[in-house]
C-alpha cells in the first residue's frame, strides 16, 4: 500500500504507533508483532469492535493488514497527544490562571453573571469542562451496541487540537484490544479473564469476578475525578499519595475507594466556588423531564459505588441517545483531511 511513514507517535508492551501518510490523509498505524504474547486472533479483537463503532468520539477504523508477524491497524485521526499529556497540560494552566474560578467556556465572547464579569477561560479548559459529557455520550453509545471497553484510562483516551470543535480540541476513546460483546443489553455479564490496568479497574474485574458494563462506569469515574483534581489545580502525583494511604499502598482506586471519597470533599470547596462547574457539570437525576439537577461531583461518586448495581452513569441531556452524534457537543464523526488542508 502507498505509505509514507512520517514519524513515531508512541508504544506499548504490545504495539508500536507510527504517524503515517495514504493518499494524502494522515493516519495512525497501530502495530503489533503476532506471537506467543499476542495472537493473530488477539489483534483482530480490536478490528472487530471498531467495524461496528461510529461514534465522533472514537477513533474510526480505516483498515488493517498483515506482512509476515507484523499486524497492522490504521486509525483516524491522529491525535496531538493522549490524556496523560493534556491533564498536565491543563494543570498547568489552571496553576498560572489565579482567577481561573471566574472563568466562563464562552469561546471569543464576555458574559456577565450578575454583577461578576466573567472572562472566557484557555481553550484547553473550556475543553475538559465539555469532555465530561462527550466521554459519557461515548461509553453509553459503546453500551449500546452490547459492548463494553474494559480498559478506559487516560492512555487510552486521545485529545486533538481541532479549529471545528466548538472549544478548540476534541477527544476520542482508543484502544479497543481487550473489549467484550455481549448477546443482548440484557445481559452484559461475564466472567472472563482479560488482562486489566490495575489502577483503574473495577473491583470486580481486579477480583476475577463476574463484571459488566458498570465496570466502565467505574473506570470513567476514575478519569472523572482526575479531571476534577486537575481543574481545582491539584497535582495529581498528590492524590496518587493520597490514595495510596490506603490497601496495598499503590494507589490502584478500586483499593481505595474510601480515600477518593474523603479527596472529593477536599475538592468540594473549590469546584463549588468555580463559575464553569455551576454551569457545565450539572446532571440530571433521570431522563425524564422536569427532574432535579444533581452536581457533577456527586454524580461521579456515584460512578464509583463499590457494589456494581448502585453505580450510574451521569445524565447530561434529557432524551434518547442519538447513533452517530455527540448529545453532549453535538459533533458527528470527522471526515477525512487531507494533508494539504492540514498545513502539514
Amino acid at each position: 500500500m502507498p505509505f509514507e511513514v512520517i514519524g513515531p507517535i508512541g508504544a506499548s508492551l504490545t504495539a508500536q504507533i507510527d504517524k503515517i501518510r495514504c493518499r494524502r490523509i494522515l493516519l495512525a498505524r497501530k502495530t503489533m508483532v503476532c506471537g506467543r504474547r499476542m495472537t493473530v486472533e488477539e489483534a483482530l479483537i480490536e478490528v472487530e469492535h471498531l467495524q461496528k463503532l461510529r461514534h465522533p468520539h472514537i477513533v474510526q477504523l480505516v483498515g488493517s493488514y498483515l506482512q509476515g508477524k507484523k499486524f497492522s491497524v490504521l486509525l483516524y485521526p491522529v491525535a496531538d497527544c493522549d490524556f496523560v499529556d493534556f491533564l498536565e497540560q491543563v494543570l498547568d494552566i489552571v496553576q498560572e490562571t489565579p482567577d481561573m474560578k471566574y472563568r466562563a467556556a464562552n469561546g471569543n465572547r464576555t458574559v456577565t453573571a450578575g454583577t461578576l464579569f466573567v472572562k472566557s477561560a484557555p481553550q484547553a479548559i473550556a475543553s475538559m469542562w465539555h469532555f465530561f459529557g462527550c466521554l459519557v455520550d461515548a461509553v453509553k453509545y459503546i453500551h449500546s451496541t452490547a459492548r463494553k471497553h474494559l480498559d478506559i484510562k487516560p492512555g487510552n483516551i486521545l485529545v486533538r487540537k481541532h479549529a471545528q470543535a466548538a472549544y478548540g480540541y476534541r477527544i476520542y476513546i482508543a484502544d479497543f484490544g481487550i473489549s467484550r460483546s455481549f448477546k443482548s443489553l440484557d445481559h452484559s455479564q461475564t466472567d472472563t479473564h482479560i488482562r486489566r490496568t490495575p489502577k483503574y479497574c473495577a473491583p470486580e474485574v481486579w477480583e476475577q469476578d463476574v463484571h459488566g458494563r458498570a465496570a466502565d462506569i467505574f473506570s470513567l469515574g476514575c478519569v472523572f475525578m482526575e479531571m476534577l483534581t486537575v481543574l481545582c489545580g491539584r497535582d495529581l502525583d498528590e492524590f496518587v499519595d493520597f490514595r495510596s494511604q490506603s490497601g496495598q499502598g499503590s494507589g490502584a482506586y478500586h483499593e481505595s475507594i474510601d480515600q477518593v471519597f474523603e479527596w472529593a470533599e477536599q475538592l468540594r470547596p473549590e469546584l463549588e466556588d468555580c463559575f464553569m462547574y455551576e454551569t457545565l457539570f450539572q446532571t440530571f437525576e433521570s431522563n425524564v423531564s422536569m427532574v432535579p439537577k444533581i452536581n457533577g461531583l456527586h454524580a461521579t461518586l456515584q460512578m464509583l459505588a463499590r457494589n456494581p448495581e448502585e453505580r450510574r452513569m451521569p445524565i447530561f441531556q434529557k432524551g434518547e441517545l442519538v447513533m452517530e452524534s455527540c448529545s453532549a457537543c453535538g459533533d458527528i464523526p470527522e471526515k477525512f483531511e487531507y494533508f494539504e488542508e492540514l498545513g502539514v
